[in-house]
């Protein structure tokens, strides 16, 4: 029985279209978050003068939902298409998401913080995703590269269009996301091809036969 050979567009296909999906997702859940934070900020049930700590926690839990959602879905498109488990994948991503939130926190409120906040987290993922992917590539110090200049991408768009209706904001946003999401997918299809399926031993599926000659033929009655 033959077992379908793999597609390359099919899976920069897949991992777009799951992780736009995931990323939608999580911001939609983090829309309810970010609202409550910003009433709290400014009402007085907020009992501290100083209100950086409200970004501090808005950043941090946009950075680890967000990041432990993404990662998630990445593990599982790897082992769905490479066959490879990557040990501590998704708790290393967390570990970069956390500081990707911290960076951005630090780096301070400023115009286009919400863009360049996404830069700075997924490339701060990279960076820890980068530890793990050392074990089955030479080249992982390109997984950085591409989520930094996926992410970059996205920004630069966003920060260069002007937008007349929240319609053309979320058409710009769709596109940028996409482009980001195929750079990270082909570099990632690039690193891990060593890792592909064999089509020529997986052309066909492994059947068990037994052969047997005269001498286990039984015995007639």
């Amino acid at each position: 029985m033959k077992t379908p050979r793999f597609s390359a567009m099919r899976f920069v296909l897949d991992w777009t279209r799951q992780l736009l999906a995931i990323l939608w997702l999580g911001i939609a859940l983090l829309w309810p978050l970010n609202h409550a934070l910003f009433i709290l900020e400014h009402s007085q049930l907020w009992p501290l003068d100083d209100y950086k700590l409200i970004n501090a926690i808005q950043l941090v839990i946009s950075g680890l939902l967000l990041g432990g959602m993404v990662a998630r879905t990445q593990k599982r498109l790897i082992e769905r298409t490479f066959g490879l488990y990557i040990t501590g994948w998704l708790r290393w991503s967390l570990i970069g998401a956390l500081a990707g939130g911290l960076v951005a926190y630090l780096a301070g409120p400023r115009p286009g913080s919400e863009s360049a906040a996404l830069l700075v987290l997924f490339t701060a993922m990279s960076f820890t995703q980068w530890w793990r992917l050392r074990d089955f590539t030479y080249e992982g110090w390109l997984w950085v590269l591409a989520n930094f200049s996926g992410a970059a991408l996205y920004v630069t768009f966003l920060s260069a269009a002007h937008f007349s209706s929240p319609v053309g904001l979320l058409v710009a946003l769709l596109i940028a996301s996409t482009g980001q999401q195929i750079v990270t997918g082909i570099t990632l299809l690039w690193l891990l091809r060593h890792h592909l399926p064999d089509e020529e031993d997986d052309e066909y599926a492994r059947a068990y036969i037994e052969v047997y000659n005269d001498s286990h033929r039984r015995p007639r009655r």
